[in-house]
């Protein structure tokens, strides 16, 4: 069988002419809708388009404002021969509290911030304080300071525990506590340092 360019030519050609059939022909439709257009304002057009859809879209309703954290009402007290509804807020105790139901006395109430409703200093020992602190949801806190200065507790006890700073006496001389809950003797570790020698017996003068 021969080889015939001409033959082999003319079907490549008419196979590119099939494939590119579609697109001539988009090009042509393309071409006729640009020529009886040519004089129609296109961004007029699409202004217009635009207004008339803003034009249907419902205008938006303003929503309900919400409640500002200012514009609660906060009672000065709680009346406890009162009832208040739910939804109340007032002071008592130091804190806040806010009715989650009808309200009888003081049942109802819940506190929502706490605070300080008192504080009490008791003295315990000579250098230890006890600090009470009431809170207004009820809960009570204690805390326990000691100074630190020097007290003199007199001749020294076995039975007693001693604080850091105590100055004791013991075998005529006098100690001084070097730690807390001190109830080691003196002289017999480092829980004591002397501070006061016993002094040495007078001659006679005769």
């Amino acid at each position: 069988m021969k080889f015939n360019p001409a033959e082999l030519i003319a079907g490549i050609k008419s196979y590119i002419d099939r494939r590119l059939a579609p697109v001539s022909k988009r090009l042509n439709d393309l071409e006729m809708v640009q020529k009886a257009h040519k004089d129609v304002d296109i961004s007029s057009l699409v202004e217009a388009e635009v207004e008339k859809r803003l034009a249907s879209i419902p205008a938006p309703i303003n929503g309900r404002d919400g409640r500002d954290a200012l514009q609660i009402e906060i009672l000065p007290a709680i009346d406890t021969e009162k009832s208040y509804p739910r939804g109340t807020y007032a002071k008592h105790g130091g804190g806040l509290w806010r009715a989650y139901q009808s309200t009888t006395g003081l049942h109802g109430w819940e506190c929502i911030v706490d605070g300080v409703k008192s504080v009490e200093i008791e003295q315990t020992d000579t250098k230890a304080f006890t600090i009470k602190t009431l809170m207004s949801s009820g809960e009570e806190q204690a805390q326990v300071f000691t100074l630190p200065v020097t007290v003199y507790k007199g001749t020294y006890v076995e039975s007693e525990s001693y604080t850091k700073g105590d100055l004791v006496t013991w075998g005529g001389s006098v100690w001084h506590s070097e730690i807390e809950e001190n109830t080691t003797k003196p002289g017999a570790g480092e829980e004591w340092k002397l501070a006061v020698k016993k002094g040495q017996n007078g001659r006679d003068l005769r």
